[in-house]
């Protein structure tokens, strides 16, 4: 009898609901709620198939992160196997939502793909980006390298961007870009083109440690409030020279950037102990707007320390510096942030952050996570 009068309940409730205009069912209901939860209602009535796919500036994130997280490490390699059917079933979902999308003529806001996806899926993967882009994104991520110690696999190349596309990058805010490839040319006019992009994420893309070649062509960056930047080649994988130029590089990379407020770099990989983070690199970076600067991933090293205080000297506005000792593909998870390490090799890099402190101006504030 109970279990009647509540489905009785739901039934009158669905109703009334139901009773509702569109434009109130996905703008204030629908758009509330995560792309997977609202997509679900598809299966109420006949009336909500698509009502989903009409809410303004929809949110479509395909972040499979927090589910991988929860795995095992061997359920994770399953995961991530070459042809196998996470994979596989993955794209299968991303498609079967974007061809729904397809049909409205709603914004996009957020277009989100996080999921080790490799060459063998470049042309779903540009049906999505073509997909995003036409429909005006705001935010565009295309994230690849979920885990970073999986063996690679042959990565999706970013394409050159089609002409006719040009005038959508100008409404981009926010772009990431993580485990893919893409040569200078086309990353340069990537960038050229966004001239109103206020937040930008590169995090193991290959060719950006070859920006040294193109520092001449460098675009106008001057919007950007927020620069994230993973620091790939300067580990111990790369020859000495070699990992000089690519210091060069991205020291010229945040330059572009004169009005950048906020810097966050990720140490995935242990810099060199012999990486000379020589203080001409960072001399003229200038950068009078800049208020906070995150290192992320910080061991204790001698070298982190260097990095940490030179590239605040070009920062005289610089208000706070994070430094964040939490492996950075481990964060916002519920436990091993810090990754296999103990509680005294934790206390140890503690101590080595708050040394720092004697080397930065009295009015910065060191916050240390």
């Amino acid at each position: 009898m109970a279990t009647t009068f509540k489905l009785a309940k739901c039934s009158e409730i669905m109703d009334r609901l139901s009773l509702l205009p569109d434009e109130i069912l996905s703008e204030n209901i629908l758009s509330h709620l995560p792309t997977k939860e609202a997509v679900r209602t598809s299966t109420l009535a006949h009336r909500w198939r698509f009502l989903w796919s009409c809410i303004p500036g929809l949110d479509l994130d395909f972040n499979s992160s927090e589910k991988v997280a929860a795995c095992s490490h061997h359920s994770r390699k399953e995961i991530f196997r070459k042809g196998g059917k996470a994979a596989s079933d993955y794209v299968k979902w991303v498609d079967q939502v974007v061809r729904t999308c397809s049909r409205s003529s709603t914004a996009l806001r957020h277009f989100c793909i996080c999921f080790r996806l490799d060459k063998s899926f470049s042309h779903e993967i540009d049906s999505w980006r073509i997909f995003s882009l036409g429909k005006g994104v705001e935010v565009l991520e295309l994230d690849f390298c979920v885990e970073e110690y999986m063996d690679d696999g042959p990565r999706y190349a970013l394409p050159s961007i089609q002409p006719h596309l040009f005038p959508k990058l100008r409404l981009l805010k926010s772009l990431y870009l993580g485990g893919l490839s893409i040569n200078n040319d086309s990353l340069e006019r990537l960038l050229l083109e966004c001239q109103f992009l206020e937040r930008l994420q590169l995090r193991s893309v290959t060719s950006l440690t070859e920006v040294h070649n193109w520092l001449p062509h460098l675009p106008d960056l001057s919007g950007l409030k927020h620069l994230k930047l993973t620091l790939d080649g300067l580990d111990w994988t790369n020859e000495q020279i070699r990992r000089a130029q690519n210091l060069h590089g991205m020291a010229s990379l945040i330059k572009a950037a004169p009005r950048v407020q906020r810097l966050t770099l990720m140490l995935v990989l242990q810099l060199h102990p012999e990486l000379n983070i020589r203080e001409e690199e960072f001399a003229n970076l200038n950068l009078q707007f800049l208020r906070v600067i995150e290192i992320v991933g910080f061991n204790g090293r001698e070298v982190e320390s260097e990095l940490a205080v030179q590239s605040s000297k070009g920062a005289p506005s610089l208000e706070k510096l994070i430094i964040d000792l939490r492996y950075p593909p481990l964060r916002g998870r519920i436990s091993g942030e810090y990754g296999c390490c103990s509680g005294s090799k934790i206390e140890e890099w503690r101590r080595s952050a708050l040394e720092i402190k004697q080397r930065l101006p009295s009015k910065v504030e060191l916050v240390i996570i």
